[in-house]
C-alpha cells in the first residue's frame, strides 16, 4: 500500500512540475508552486481523509468529477487538433456549461445527503389502533 502511495504521489508531482513548466519560465517560481503544493497536500491529506471515511458518498461524486474532467479534456484536444469522427468535427463544450454542470452536481450531492440526515431525524411515528 505504501509503495502505491507513493507512486500516486510521483505520478501527480510530475504531472504538476509539467503544469508549472508550462506557465512560467522562472526557476524560483517553479521549484517554490511545487514546494507549496506538496505541503498543501501534506497538510489537508488527513482532515480530507477523515471527512471522506465519514461521507462515503463524496467519494462517487469525485469519481464523477474525475470522468467529466477527463471527457472534456478529451473533447477539447480533439477540437485542438481539429480531429474529425464519422466526418464531424469534434464538439467543443464551453467551460461555463462544466462548471454549471460541476456546480449542479454538488448541489444535488448536498441536497440529498441533506434530506438523508432529515429523514433520519424526522422518523414516522407509528399509532396504535384503539379498540
Amino acid at each position: 500500500m505504501v509503495t502505491l502511495i507513493v507512486g500516486m504521489n510521483l505520478i501527480f508531482s510530475v504531472d504538476s512540475i509539467l503544469t508549472v513548466v508550462g506557465m512560467t519560465d522562472i526557476f524560483a517560481v517553479m521549484v517554490g508552486s511545487v514546494l507549496i503544493s506538496v505541503a498543501l497536500m501534506l497538510v489537508f491529506a488527513g482532515p480530507i481523509s477523515r471527512f471522506l471515511s465519514s461521507n462515503p458518498e463524496f467519494e462517487i461524486l469525485g469519481l464523477f468529477v474525475l470522468l467529466l474532467i477527463g471527457f472534456v479534456l478529451i473533447l477539447e484536444a480533439g477540437h485542438s487538433a481539429h480531429l474529425t469522427v464519422n466526418g464531424a468535427p469534434t464538439p467543443y463544450i464551453p467551460q461555463w456549461i462544466v462548471i454549471f454542470i460541476l456546480l449542479l452536481m454538488f448541489a444535488l450531492d448536498l441536497y440529498q445527503n441533506w434530506w438523508e440526515r432529515k429523514q433520519e431525524v424526522d422518523a414516522v411515528t407509528l399509532h396504535r389502533r384503539r379498540k
